[in-house]
């Protein structure tokens, strides 16, 4: 869809001031010509001086921004807090505007990142500001911006305050407050196909908040009390067993605030891939957030075959201690791991090629390191295995060029690996 661009200009007042001489007007104009103008992306068919409409591409311009200033954000929280004291009726109008609520309540919340002093404060001006809806119920847009809220308060007000052997009680139950978010974002798909709501950009930006928030809620519960590298992986240079080993798995007490939402981890995890993979096709192809999207579904997928690649590869190829267990049973158990692992592994690398960004190598890796998460749980020399491996070596051959060879050691040792089973078939 083509846009249009335009300087921001929210106050019309601003529009209408006059200079009373030729001098001032000098001087405005060289004032103008010094000061840099925020320019601002609107849909093609959005009207340019609806104050909403400005407001929302404001909102943008911050999501695409590198978030580590909060100018854009007072901004958007100044003119939306002067809009609805007008006392001309504008104000009164404005609280039948979904979009206009919205914006003012997600900048609200985000500002929470900024002043950790305020955080319950602006969560409830956030909260507040939604409740300012006149209308009978609240609409989509603003249920999915509720979710965002309460997604993004978790973390900040709540787990902030949590030590790994807590047991002291908070004033909210989490599991509770998750489901309550998990309930708003039910709006999400109606609301991406209401065409009351023409900037896309907009809605997309939410949706995908609210997805990358609770994706990292989940993270943040997992590895709650752990120093574990939540960015370790295909590139990492760590190529020692012994850090993994020695990595101290924190158990939380069953009356520990986290608990229950730590047991329900998977189940989460499932959710929200489902909700991704609903969103998707709402998403153009090709682009960085199309990319973005295939890939958290790609990583949920691999995160829940690890469980069963696991018990595969140590029931297969582990020690033999335990002889009196039952064959059949064992047998049994080999088989429906394997088979789950390389199904889950199947469907990461169905939406980790979608995620194959032309300008970004790492993708083009991650996608090799689940060929060679196949590779692993297919039968041992088979041409299954062989050719998942192949698939590995060809990606990572493109990956290690275009990143100055950031991957040589991987590919050494999937040469290596190739080398041995050639001396040891040669020798048989």
């Amino acid at each position: 869809m083509a846009k249009r661009s335009r300087p921001l200009g929210l106050s019309k007042s601003r529009k209408q001031q006059k200079t009373s001489s030729s001098k001032e007007n000098g001087e405005n104009e060289k004032e103008k010509s010094t000061t840099p103008q925020l320019n601002i992306e609107l849909e093609e068919n959005e009207n340019a001086d609806n104050v909403t409409v400005q407001l929302i591409g404001l909102w943008n311009s911050y999501l695409n921004s590198s978030r580590d200033s909060d100018a854009l954000l007072n901004g958007i929280v100044n003119e939306c807090d002067t809009l609805l004291s007008n006392k001309d009726g504008s104000g009164e109008s404005l609280k039948k505007d979904d979009q206009f609520l919205a914006v003012f309540a997600l900048a609200l919340s985000e500002l929470t990142i900024f002043n950790v002093k305020k955080i319950h404060e602006y969560f409830e001006d956030s909260l507040d500001i939604i409740n300012l809806f006149t209308e009978e119920k609240h609409t989509d847009i603003l249920n999915v911006v509720e979710s965002k809220i309460i997604f993004q308060r978790i973390p900040l007000e709540y787990i902030s305050k949590l030590e790994e052997d807590s047991s002291t009680k908070i004033d909210v139950n989490l599991s509770k407050l998750i489901e309550l978010g998990q309930l708003k974002f039910k709006s999400m798909i109606k609301l991406i196909s209401d065409n009351k709501y023409q900037n896309h950009k907009f809605i997309n930006g939410l949706i995908i908040e609210n997805i990358s928030i609770f994706n990292d809620l989940i993270d943040i519960v997992e590895n709650f009390g752990s120093k574990k590298n939540l960015d370790e992986g295909l590139d990492s240079e760590v190529e020692s067993d012994a850090e993994d080993e020695n990595e101290e798995i924190v158990q939380l007490k069953p009356n520990h605030p986290l608990y229950k939402i730590q047991q329900n981890l998977t189940h989460l995890a499932k959710w929200l891939r489902i909700e991704m993979t609903k969103f998707l096709p709402n998403l153009t192809k090709e682009t960085k957030q199309y990319y973005y999207m295939s890939k958290l579904i790609g990583e949920s997928f691999l995160k829940e075959s690890e469980f069963f690649s696991e018990t595969y590869l140590q029931m297969a190829y582990g020690d033999d201690d335990d002889e009196d267990d039952e064959e059949e049973m064992d047998n049994e158990t080999i088989h429906a791991s394997q088979k789950e692992s390389i199904e889950l592994i199947t469907k990461a690398i169905e939406y980790l090629t979608k995620a194959q960004d032309p300008e970004n190598a790492d993708s083009w890796a991650q996608l090799a390191e689940a060929y060679i998460d196949l590779g692993n749980v297919q039968d041992n020399e088979s041409t299954e295995q062989e050719r998942s491996y192949k698939e590995a070596e060809q990606i990572l051959q493109k990956a290690n060029i275009a990143s100055h060879n950031k991957y040589q050691y991987i590919l050494d040792n999937l040469n290596s690996d190739s080398l041995s089973k050639e001396v040891e078939n040669t020798n048989i």
